[in-house]
């Protein structure tokens, strides 16, 4: 239960610093895909009794808390080019979620 709440949160307010124009308007896809595969294959695992720790689809969570939190430190600052570090870690989110994707189709495929 409380991923829904933690996600609600990072999804709310990425949509709106994406409807801004903040983000690229892929970022709350990339959210939304990997929030579905993750409920999606978890439930999978636990009906077939088996329990596993994904750390790398945790650390792609991390990089999505952290992008809103960035931009608008980065806003406040204007000490660092803010749109190159978004871009920098919009372009990690996708290329982590797509591995991480590829990572819970294989388990889910070899349970």
């Amino acid at each position: 239960m409380d991923i829904f709440a933690d996600s609600a949160f990072v999804v709310s307010i990425t949509m709106i610093l994406t409807i801004k124009g903040e983000f690229h308007f892929f970022i709350p896809i990339c959210m939304f895909v990997k929030l579905a595969v993750f409920i999606l294959t978890s439930r999978f695992l636990t009906k077939s009794n088996k329990s596993i720790f994904d750390s790398l689809g945790r650390k792609t969570a991390v990089f999505y808390y952290v992008l809103p939190c960035i931009h608008v430190v980065g806003e406040k600052s204007n000490l660092v080019d803010i749109d190159l570090w978004v871009l920098v870690i919009e372009m990690v989110c996708v290329i982590l979620t797509v591995i991480t994707l590829h990572n819970r189709m294989l388990l889910v495929k070899n349970v």
